[in-house]
């Protein structure tokens, strides 16, 4: 998620997790290339889940909301898409 005018840091969702349960995990990303890629670019948040298992599917939303409640506290929130 990234926010268009805030100084609000992106968070990034690492969605389907459940595809990486069995032997077929052809194309997907790991938990390290997800943590790797939130230092890289200075993500907020990185979030495994899965809409299929409802696996973390809240915690991506308490990310969220913890970055926005930050932000407008400093009174730098304008909106996020």
């Amino acid at each position: 998620m990234k926010c268009k005018y805030a100084n609000i840091s992106d968070q990034i969702p690492g969605t389907k997790s459940d595809l990486k349960v069995g032997t077929n995990t052809n194309g997907v990303v790991t938990e390290k290339q997800g943590r790797q890629l939130k230092k890289k670019i200075k993500a907020q948040a990185f979030v495994e889940c899965s809409a299929k298992t409802s696996e973390n599917i809240i915690t991506v939303f308490h990310e969220a909301v913890k970055a926005i409640t930050k932000e407008k506290n400093k009174g730098r929130y304008w909106g996020c898409l």
